[in-house]
């Protein structure tokens, strides 16, 4: 079982902090000053969970978070309105799809040992998350389907390792 406050579960801490306004979590979404700082000089972003350990208890206690290459995408919706939204390899927010790739080193490369691939799931039912309820959970839930952000989720995988 894990005590959040202390981050003792590093599996856990990587899950909750993929979701936005989790108060007890290190959210890999809202970086803090000095992490945003670094990640524009070093192309990472460094997090601290005090005496985290992975599955078999090694030290985890330090993670990078690396970025994702976001572009600005512009579509005409049916009623011919302009709606932008953001897309990477690990971020398409038209499908309701953020993930994150937390590695052991401040490089994803040979060195590395460790890597979390953090997906973030739904948020709560809203108007801004209906595209995701409905073309994600809908098609899950009610026809055992194959998701869209399962299909996201398989590429970003084989891309970064």
């Amino acid at each position: 079982m894990s005590f959040l406050e202390k981050y003792s579960n590093i599996y856990v801490d990587l899950a909750q902090g993929s979701y936005i306004g989790r108060k007890k979590s290190k959210m890999l979404t809202q970086l803090d000053q000095n992490q945003t700082k670094e990640m524009m000089e070093k192309n990472y972003a460094t997090f601290t969970f005090p005496h985290a350990k992975d599955a078999y208890g090694n030290d985890a206690s330090k993670v990078y978070l690396q970025p994702d290459k976001l572009k600005t995408v512009t579509e005409k919706d049916w009623f011919g309105n302009e709606k932008t939204y953001q897309k990477g390899l690990l971020t398409d927010e038209k499908a309701g799809y953020n993930s994150y790739y937390v590695t052991d080193t401040p490089k994803l490369n040979s060195e590395t040992k460790h890597t979390y691939f953090a997906t973030r799931g739904s948020d709560g039912l809203s108007l801004n998350t209906l595209n995701d309820w409905a073309s994600n959970n809908g098609s899950f839930t009610l026809f055992n389907a194959y998701i869209p952000q399962a299909k996201l989720a398989n590429k970003a995988m084989h891309t970064k390792s």
